[in-house]
């Protein structure tokens, strides 16, 4: 295998014995690129339509990206001895009513 120029930003690869020029992938750079478009789409509060224009990926591409990450929820734990702030964002609540106090605290 030798170095054989540059594509696209990125070193080329020739093998000696059969000729096959191939550039290498690295899963984890596409991975944390992958990540980039989720936190736009949930910290930045921008739809799939309008992440599907800026990235170049269709919105099924996008989606089954974010199945991925939504399937593997971290696990958040809370310190007993320190305070803690809840804030729920919303009006709606699964039983159609609205609450503007949450009872108990």
């Amino acid at each position: 295998m030798i170095r054989w120029g540059v594509q696209n930003g990125h070193q080329r690869f020739r093998c000696k014995e059969c000729g096959v020029m191939f550039t290498p992938r690295r899963p984890d750079i596409s991975s944390a690129n992958r990540f980039v478009w989720f936190r736009k789409w949930v910290l930045g509060k921008r739809t799939l339509e309008a992440l599907s224009e800026e990235s170049g990926y269709s919105e099924r591409q996008l989606r089954r990206w974010f199945s991925e990450y939504l399937e593997d929820v971290p696990e958040w734990t809370v310190p007993r001895h320190k305070g803690i702030h809840l804030l729920i964002d919303g009006t709606w609540l699964p039983d159609g009513k609205m609450y503007h106090r949450i009872q108990g605290s």
